[in-house]
Parts: structure tokens; C-alpha cells; sequence
């Protein structure tokens, strides 16, 4: 087996870039659908809210990164540990290989637990970017989990 301390450091070193493109992506994401995102609110706001559908849009302009860079940190380092843990059961040869499948594991799940923002009008686009994503993820993860993994000389 694997070592789970070693996947977590792994996971946090990888999740710090994941999260940053991740967080990045978000804001992206946000502008580019500004007027989707203010309408869907609108329709969403009772009619005597204390906040305009611009005023949450803002909010979630600012929130939407960070939330993003957070939860994409602790699921780095959540998965990485698993990594770890599976690490000698898990498909390939080296590190690099074994955190492709995992990359692509985390893509195919994430699809599949957001069935429903499918309607997006973004949807090609976010599809690719987070296939993308997870693969530089899972590359990270597999490099850096062989390099700490090897003894020094």
C-alpha cells in the first residue's frame, strides 16, 4: 500500500495550482455569463428582497473564486490521501500514469454530480477546461507523489 501522508502532501502541492486555475476558471466563468447568472438570480429573488440581482451577482463574482479555490484545496488533499492509499492497486506504471486515471476518474464523477448544470450555455466549454484540469491535477499529484516517495541520495 501506498502512504496516505504522502498523497495528502502531494494533494496539497498539486491542489494549491488545481485550485489557483480553478479559481481562475470561476471568475472566467462568471463574467462570461454575466447575464445569464444576474437572470437566473432575478427569477430566483423573492419580490421584497433587500438585494438587487446585480448586487448578488457582485457578491457572487467575489465569492464564486474563493469558494472555488477553497473546496478545490481540501478535495486536492482528501484525494491525494486516497491516492495514496490506493497508490499500488491503481492502473499504470509509474506515478504520472496512475494519477492520469485518477484525473480522469475525478472528471468522469464530477460530470456525473453536475448533471444538471448541463443546461449552461457554457457547457462545451466547461467540459473541456475541467477535463483539462483534472488531468494537470492528477499529473501533479502522480509526479509529485513519485518524488517524495523516492528516497533521497
Amino acid at each position: 500500500m501506498g502512504k496516505v501522508s504522502t498523497g495528502a502532501k502531494a494533494g496539497l502541492l498539486s491542489g494549491l495550482i488545481y485550485s489557483a486555475l480553478n479559481a481562475a476558471l470561476a471568475y472566467y466563468s462568471m463574467l462570461r455569463l454575466r447575464e445569464f447568472v444576474i437572470s437566473t438570480i432575478q427569477e430566483s429573488l423573492p419580490p421584497n428582497a433587500p438585494v438587487s440581482a446585480e448586487e448578488a451577482y457582485n457578491l457572487a463574482l467575489m465569492m464564486a473564486p474563493l469558494g472555488a479555490f477553497i473546496l478545490g484545496l481540501l478535495l486536492a488533499v482528501v484525494i491525494g490521501a486516497i491516492f495514496g492509499f490506493l497508490y499500488e492497486r491503481l492502473p499504470g506504471g509509474r506515478g504520472m500514469s496512475k494519477g492520469l486515471f485518477i484525473g480522469f476518474a475525478l472528471w468522469v464523477i464530477s460530470v456525473i454530480l453536475n448533471i444538471r448544470g448541463m443546461y449552461m450555455p457554457t457547457v462545451w466549454f466547461s467540459l473541456v477546461s475541467g477535463l483539462i484540469l483534472s488531468l494537470i491535477y492528477g499529473v501533479l499529484l502522480g509526479d509529485l507523489y513519485d518524488r517524495f516517495i523516492t528516497p533521497r541520495a
